[in-house]
């Protein structure tokens, strides 16, 4: 499903490129603001769901860098970090923008009615199964306990912090790093 996000997000990018990214009467204001409401829209659709391993958050995060190089008109000569690019660009990391939207729609979960089928997979539990063999693969709760732990929440009580909306809405951005 992340490999799929990623050619279509650079499907949107390579439509635009010639009227909107390669055009030097535009601004790079206004490039930046297309590419945040176009591309990164279509690479990150449905990563609330998502159960993100290193490796995909680093294809990622390399396309992400990708783009804005080439909006912000860098070269690879430049030797430029990419926390230098994402200050330029003033946009956080993939992995931060992901971390948020999954933060959000934790908390939109939570404050579901228990006949919400969202809220009953949250917190559900398999009642049979065996554990294949090796290593395990990651659950959701997995990436979310990670999540809030990286945001600095409460692992117990975050459920309660959730529960109240401008709090929770505050507390994972406040918190974010930029990281890439």
């Amino acid at each position: 499903d992340i490999q799929y996000r990623i050619r279509c997000a650079s499907f949107a990018f390579g439509r635009l490129n010639h009227h909107v990214f390669d055009n030097h009467n535009i601004r790079t204001r206004t490039k930046l603001l297309v590419y945040k409401a176009v591309v990164i829209p279509t690479l990150l659709y449905g990563c609330e769901a998502w159960v993100t391993y290193r490796n995909h958050l680093k294809s990622l995060e390399c396309h992400h860098q990708c783009y804005l190089q080439k909006i912000l008109d860098i070269k690879w000569v430049d030797r430029r970090t990419n926390a230098s690019v994402l200050i330029d660009a003033n946009t956080t990391s993939i992995e931060a923008m992901i971390i948020q939207h999954q933060l959000q729609w934790t908390g939109h979960c939570v404050l579901m009615p228990d006949v919400h089928l969202p809220k009953q997979l949250l917190y559900s539990q398999l009642s049979q199964g065996q554990r294949t063999r090796g290593g395990q693969r990651k659950r959701f709760k997995d990436t979310l306990k990670a999540n809030i732990k990286k945001c600095g929440i409460d692992i117990i009580n975050w459920e309660k912090l959730a529960r109240d909306r401008a709090t929770w809405r505050l507390t994972p951005l406040s918190s974010l790093h930029v990281r890439a």
